[in-house]
């Protein structure tokens, strides 16, 4: 691993900005919800008659930047318990970032897993 990769806060944010717009498919768009936090949402924009309005996959990058996690597969349907506070994920650690750029990452599960799916409770 090369010395510098990714090793404060603006080199992830621009590393993370670069890659989704690399890997988001037309009818997708991605977001930064919140400028405090590591986290982006790649939001299902253009969604076919039938499937659910509410889409998406989420990026979490950890507080250290060691951690690449991307969340799939998840829903809120139901009255809430210990279950659903556990999300799915794929999580790659940043030394693996350099073999496995993140763009391909989220290719790999966005052809693989399913979307977020929220808006039902």
């Amino acid at each position: 691993m090369s010395k510098g990769f990714l090793t404060d806060r603006k080199q992830v944010e621009k590393y993370v900005e670069s890659e989704l717009s690399h890997a988001t498919e037309p009818g997708w768009s991605f977001r930064r919800p919140d400028s405090a936090r590591l986290w982006w949402v790649i939001k299902k924009v253009s969604v076919p008659p039938g499937e659910w309005f509410d889409q998406e996959y989420s990026v979490h990058v950890s507080d250290d930047l060691q951690w690449f996690m991307v969340t799939y597969g998840n829903n809120d349907v139901g009255m809430g318990s210990l279950a659903q506070e556990f999300q799915t994920a794929r999580v790659i650690p940043k030394s693996s970032l350099q073999q496995y750029p993140l763009r391909s990452c989220v290719q790999f599960i966005m052809q693989h897993c399913k979307p977020n799916e929220w808006g039902y409770t």
